[in-house]
C-alpha cells in the first residue's frame, strides 16, 4: 500500500523542484540509496521506501544487502562523507552509477522539518541533483511514504526512468 501512496504523492509533488545542475538519469539505471541521516532512527525506512519507489519507476537500484556489504568491505560507516575516489570504489563494488544521500531534520517535535538530498555520480563525484523541501509532517514511521515520494519526485524530474532492455 505504501507504494500506491508514494505513486500518488509523486504525481502531486512534481512541481517546486529546481532543474538539475548537470547530467541526468537517462543512463543511470543503477542507483544506490544510503540510509537517510536523521535523529529519529528512521533512516533505513526512508531509504527502503525510496528503493521500492525506484523499482516501481523501472530503475535497478542496488539492494540494501549489497550496499551494506560493499560499504563494510570498503570500511565505511553510516553517515561518513564519500569523496570521488570513494564513490569510484563503490561503483566498482556495486556497479552503481549514482548514489543518493539524504538527511531528514524534523526540528522540534516534528515541526519545522527539512529534507535535503543529493544525487552524486560515481563516475566523477559530480552532483547531479541537490534539493530540499519541507515535508508536511516529519518524525514518525507514518511520514516515511511522503518523504520518499517527494525525494522520488525530485529524482524523476531529472529525466524519465530508463527504458527496459
Amino acid at each position: 500500500m505504501s507504494i500506491l501512496i508514494a505513486a500518488a504523492l509523486l504525481s502531486a509533488c512534481m512541481e517546486g523542484f529546481p532543474p538539475p545542475r548537470s547530467g541526468g538519469l537517462r543512463s543511470m539505471a543503477r542507483v544506490a540509496v544510503t540510509p537517510f541521516s536523521d535523529r529519529e532512527g528512521l533512516g533505513r525506512l526512508y531509504a527502503d521506501e525510496t528503493l521500492r519507489g525506484l523499482w516501481a519507476l523501472g530503475f535497478d537500484p542496488v539492494s540494501r544487502e549489497s550496499l551494506d556489504a560493499s560499504l563494510r568491505r570498503l570500511g565505511f560507516t553510516e553517515g561518513e562523507t564519500m569523496g570521488p575516489q570513494d564513490l569510484a570504489s563503490l561503483r566498482e563494488a556495486t556497479r552503481a552509477e549514482a548514489v543518493l544521500f539524504a538527511s531528514v531534520d524534523c526540528g522540534r517535535r516534528g515541526a519545522g522539518g527539512r529534507v535535503s538530498f543529493s544525487l552524486q555520480s560515481t563516475a566523477d563525484g559530480s552532483t547531479l541533483l541537490s534539493s530540499s523541501f519541507v515535508p508536511s509532517r516529519c518524525g514518525s514511521a507514518g511520514d516515511v511514504p511522503e518523504v520518499a515520494a517527494r525525494v522520488l519526485a525530485g529524482l524523476r524530474r531529472l529525466s524519465p526512468a530508463p527504458e527496459a532492455p
